[in-house]
């Protein structure tokens, strides 16, 4: 059972894969496949927010991050309304002042005059990922997939740095249709368009979220 406490950080799978030597990579791919293999089997849904600044501008850390746990419990309501069900989100922790904040954010939410998040039937808490295996989970894919995969999708024409990494076209291809796959989608009436699943905003050049999970085009490489 201690077996928890000695956590695989993204981190480290993203550097074996797009900067480590070839048994590295190949076993962190082994482990990727095995993860994926137990979302598959669980019927895991995925959603997520990634932001791409805009060359040159500061970025409102606590409100990018305070809206975009709004829009994921967004998501997460349309599913638990789908499956007839209810729950409540864990977050990875950072400090008790960002964490109040962004749980207040939703308490205003649940209990305003929108009455949003009907189905959550508790605030945002938040855990530390060496006590919880989802959110091992959770940072695994988000450092070791998403994040390399977004830098170099939207970032490459614009920086040049450790996090633009070639390589990580490879875990594009082999992972980019599995994440797609993995979405939780949906149509809403209201604005007429597709939402949840990975959603990007990219601020550079307002590129879809979409490319991220397709294999990269010869002009690409």
């Amino acid at each position: 059972m201690d077996l928890i406490l000695r956590e695989v950080k993204g981190s480290y799978l993203r550097e074996a894969t797009t900067r480590g030597n070839e048994k590295r990579d190949r076993n962190a791919i082994g482990l990727l496949d095995h993860i994926f293999s137990l979302l598959r089997r669980h019927q895991i849904k995925m959603v997520a927010r990634i932001w791409i600044k805009a060359l040159g501008e500061p970025v409102d850390g606590t409100a990018v991050y305070t809206s975009s746990i709004q829009r994921i419990c967004d998501y997460f309501e349309h599913y638990l309304v789908t499956e007839g069900s209810a729950g409540f989100c864990i977050a990875d922790s950072r400090n008790k002042f960002k964490n109040s904040s962004v749980s207040h954010s939703v308490f205003t939410q649940k209990f305003g005059t929108a009455n949003r998040y009907q189905h959550l039937i508790e605030l945002p808490t938040f855990g530390h990922s060496d006590n919880h295996a989802g959110l091992q989970i959770c940072d695994i894919i988000c450092s070791a997939l998403l994040y390399p995969i977004a830098c170099r999708v939207y970032c490459a024409e614009h920086v040049d740095n450790g996090h633009v990494q070639p390589r990580a076209d490879h875990l594009r291809c082999r992972y980019g249709p599995q994440l797609r796959d993995l979405q939780h989608r949906y149509s809403n009436p209201e604005t007429n368009r597709y939402e949840g699943g990975g959603v990007v905003s990219d601020a550079a050049n307002r590129r879809s979220g979409s490319l991220m999970f397709q294999p990269p085009k010869a002009t690409e490489s």
